[in-house]
């Protein structure tokens, strides 16, 4: 039996796959070792385990798999491995860290931890995708196994076939415009806020915002009076809707025309595959990665100024968008993949 193991229970990429591994090849049981949050598994409808459950069935003698999604778990489930083999000498089980996470944009200390630690012992590694395995590597100096399998979206949001799909040039007189990712550096919410006053000051087209996140009402407000401050902005009025992270997902892409992510680095980016499936335009700011997924697109605007960015966008807005194809990011694919381990 396979075992999914994360640190805690945010709504988060690596947290989400691993929640549906679980349903799929672990009788849906999670295993979070920090914090097991009830609105986590009332979201996802899965039976969460702790740390207690995940020493008993380690130390056990069946041959399990145990596979862990964050870097604080990978570390945990690699000293409990190393642990039983000092005790036990023998051991049946497998073991995989799944690395969702960009090694160039992590906390350095827990980084380092886990480099140091691999030099001991060396797991397979998971990548998540090329992007991820590709950042990896340029910070270690030895070898160690590893395969690609990429993440999927659950196939709920399959609302439209995409081959060949074109959307057409938008001439809606309300344009709705999304955001949806925790509130972290690496998401650069700010830059997306930025963007909204940019289109609202170059346009007379009415826009809605729309952002799904873990950040509050008071938070954004005061992001804006910063961001309005900085860049003399006049104005001071921005609609937006927020929509809290445990809510699903669907609700919020349902409510838009167009997704922008703004990420310093997506080593996958779940939020865009999801936005795609539904039929939604996606726009990417500067992605180092996303190239990896789909080969060279027009939806990723390369400028340094928020204002370049909002021309680029206006410029686009009046053109076909086709969708790329996403059909290889279904969650057979994953499933497959991964029930071979």
């Amino acid at each position: 039996m396979q075992y999914h193991i994360i640190n805690s229970s945010k709504f988060g990429g690596a947290e989400l796959i691993a929640a549906r591994l679980s349903k799929k090849l672990s009788d849906n049981c999670l295993i979070i070792i920090f914090k097991n949050n009830h609105l986590f598994k009332e979201r996802l409808k899965i039976d969460a385990k702790n740390l207690f459950f995940l020493l008993r069935n380690i130390f056990s003698n069946k041959d399990n798999s145990f596979l862990s999604h964050n870097i604080q778990a990978h570390i945990i489930l690699n000293i409990l491995h190393i642990l039983k083999r000092t005790i036990l000498k023998h051991d049946s089980c497998k073991y995989y860290n799944v690395i969702h996470f960009d090694a160039f944009h992590i906390k350095k200390f827990w980084l380092n931890f886990y480099i140091n630690l691999l030099k001991i012992y060396r797991p397979k590694l998971i990548f998540v995708s090329e992007y991820s395995k590709n950042q990896f590597f340029k910070k270690i100096n030895f070898f160690i196994n590893c395969q690609v399998i990429n993440n999927s979206i659950s196939d709920e949001f399959f609302e439209k076939k995409h081959s060949g799909l074109s959307l057409k040039k938008i001439n809606n007189k309300e344009l709705k415009i999304g955001f949806i990712g925790r509130y972290s550096p690496v998401k650069q919410l700010p830059l997306f806020l930025e963007i909204c006053l940019e289109l609202k000051k170059i346009t007379k087209k009415d826009y809605k915002f729309y952002i799904q996140s873990d950040i509050s009402r008071k938070e954004i407000n005061k992001l804006l009076d910063k961001i309005k401050k900085t860049n003399n902005y006049q104005f001071n009025y921005l609609d937006i809707v927020l929509y809290k992270s445990q809510q699903n997902p669907k609700i919020f892409y349902k409510s838009i025309d167009i997704l922008i992510s703004t990420s310093k680095t997506e080593t996958f980016g779940l939020t865009l595959i999801e936005a795609l499936a539904m039929g939604k335009r996606i726009y990417t700011i500067n992605s180092k990665s996303i190239e990896l997924l789909f080969g060279k697109v027009n939806f990723n605007l390369k400028a340094k100024r928020t204002r370049d960015i909002a021309k680029l966008l206006i410029n686009s807005f009046d053109k076909e968008y086709k969708l790329p194809d996403i059909s290889k990011f279904k969650d057979s694919a994953m499933i497959k993949e991964y029930s071979k381990l």
